[in-house]
């Protein structure tokens, strides 16, 4: 039972092995002493409870394991189960005395001993190996890998909400703004394989914190990483987004029915950026319209097979309505002059006016 390893612990490994570290030079002296009266509750006078009494060694010294009285051990002996449920019940309430305890305090002061110390130093420094594969590896891959693969930067999380990385001047980001952007987030994570997991833990939420309030008070709704990678998060179903300035003005001239034509009237022109900043409301319900999917479909400002065909349309001199119909320079039909015998049949309406006006003259006559 657990009072007898606690017995031999005290009575036999601190005496002989125990380092003289905090608590464990006083415990040495009183050994015996404290586990007749922790363990047994037998005091120093032989008086306490009845259940156990002092066993004395061959030299008729008492410094040996007590023993049950007479009374109760002929009953254990018997089998007798009230007997046995109490006992049961007087070791129960001594094991879980709280933190004072006596295997509580065997626990304790078994840690303060280089023989414990040494061994659980290697066992945490295998798991905290262990440990860090785990959380590392995940991050990169989830944080890192798959933003630089997938377009503007999304995440898994990034592309379920329907969200993109933009530079902040709201044009593609840059890779290298796209980089530092993750690399930022990697760091605030990687605190917590800190070896010391508390202190990891708690710098992790603190920068947390602070990266949040950064984005509260925000007026482009930019966290403390969007502001140090130069990027913006945004609305993807909401925004059109370019390259560069040139090549948003070249596409919305030669599309002026497209999306983008449309939000750069909307926001003032081609001196604004078509993007809508990420904020609690846009989150909370898209009511607006445009699916990524639907502004990918149309024609790309990226594609330059696509921009060398309308800039060639537009000089051909069609207008965009034809342009849009599909027509080209070879089919267009030439103007139709209106013929000169059609001149006139206009003439004849203020002939028609002046015989009206006669009619009532000549009634005036009569």
């Amino acid at each position: 039972m657990y009072a007898d390893e606690i017995w031999n612990y005290y009575t036999a490994f601190l005496p002989n092995n125990g380092d003289d570290v905090s608590g464990v030079a006083a415990i040495k002296f009183y050994t015996y002493t404290y586990c007749t009266e922790t363990i047994y509750g037998i005091k120093s006078d032989g008086t306490g409870n009845d259940y156990f009494t002092h066993a004395y060694a061959a030299d008729g010294t008492t410094y040996v394991e007590p023993v049950l009285t007479s009374a109760y051990q002929a009953k254990v002996d018997a089998g007798d189960a009230s007997t046995l449920e109490e006992l049961n019940l007087f070791f129960y309430k001594a094991t879980t005395s709280g933190y004072t305890g006596y295997i509580a305090n065997a626990v304790t002061n078994l840690q303060g001993q280089s023989q414990y110390k040494d061994p659980a130093t290697q066992v945490n420094r295998i798991l905290y190996l262990s440990l860090v594969p785990s959380i590392a590896i995940p991050s990169l891959i989830f944080f890192f890998i798959i933003p630089l693969c997938v377009p503007n930067g999304k995440t898994i999380g990034k592309l379920i909400l329907g969200v993109a990385v933009l530079g902040d001047d709201g044009y593609k980001a840059k890779k290298l703004y796209i980089i530092l952007h993750y690399f930022i987030m990697l760091i605030e994570l990687e605190v917590m394989l800190l070896p010391s997991l508390a202190l990891g833990i708690t710098i992790m939420g603190l920068l947390f914190l602070v990266d949040f309030v950064v984005l509260v008070l925000s007026k482009k709704h930019q966290s403390l990483h969007d502001r140090l990678s130069r990027t913006i998060v945004v609305d993807s179903r909401k925004s059109v987004w370019f390259a560069s300035p040139e090549a948003e003005k070249e596409y919305v001239t030669s599309h002026p029915s497209s999306l983008a034509a449309k939000l750069a009237e909307e926001n003032g022109g081609l001196d604004t950026n078509l993007v809508t900043p990420l904020d609690s409301s846009t989150l909370s319900g898209r009511k607006s319209a445009v699916s990524e999917e639907q502004v990918l479909s149309e024609e790309s400002v990226l594609d330059l097979s696509t921009i060398n065909k309308h800039r060639d349309l537009a000089h051909s001199g069609l207008s965009f309505d034809e342009i849009e119909q599909g027509k080209t320079a070879e089919n267009k039909p030439a103007e139709e002059t209106k013929p000169e015998e059609a001149k006139p049949a206009t003439k004849k309406k203020p002939a028609a006016t002046k015989a009206k006006k006669k009619a009532p003259a000549k009634k005036a006559a009569k």
